[in-house]
């Protein structure tokens, strides 16, 4: 004959309820939305860490563009003062050209025996100190002078006569006129 063994069994047999039925659902379902919100948790912690790589970078790449910007910084000053120079110029090169051309006139009607010794020129006049060896060479001269069209009037500052070299040293200021100043 075969012994069997006593079945001991504490727990009472019952049925299962449906409210025994809905905490073992409940239960299940919350170990998986557990582990489901832990690995939700998981990939955000490792994705701070790619994140926070792409800020550092971000970071070294605005340091290396500042300092490229302070090399610039420099130059971009030297290029602004050189456009407001060539603006400048610009705005001056036509009374440029007009005293040049006012120059020419004053040479041109310099006779050859004459010597300059010095010449200043202002926004306004022209100052001249002349050597001459005859006085109807200095007639001549402001009268060549005074026909020029941009010269207003022509004055002489002083006459000096050397008679050890035979030289008249003149002193003469030609007067622009003002339509050539203001341009």
């Amino acid at each position: 004959m075969v012994h069997k063994a006593p079945n001991i069994n504490l727990a009472k047999n019952r049925k299962v309820s449906n409210v025994d039925k809905i905490i073992n659902w409940a239960f299940s379902a919350g170990r998986i939305i557990i582990i489901v919100t832990e690995g939700i948790a998981l990939c955000a912690f490792l994705y701070r860490f790619t994140l926070d790589s792409q800020i550092v970078d971000l970071h070294s790449k605005i340091k290396q563009k500042q300092a490229i910007i302070t090399l610039y910084k420099d130059n971009e000053q030297t290029y602004r003062q050189l456009q407001e120079q060539l603006s400048r110029l610009t705005a001056l090169a036509p009374q440029g050209k007009k005293s040049v051309e006012i120059f020419r006139a004053v040479l041109e009607a310099t006779p050859p025996e004459a010597i300059i010794d010095n010449v200043s020129y202002s926004a306004n006049s022209i100052k001249l100190q002349m050597g001459f060896f005859s006085k109807s060479t200095i007639g001549q001269f402001v009268n060549s002078i005074q026909k020029i069209p941009d010269v207003d009037k022509v004055s002489l500052d002083s006459i000096e006569n050397k008679s050890s070299t035979a030289v008249i040293n003149v002193g003469i200021t030609i007067s622009l006129k003002k339509s050539l100043v203001s341009s």
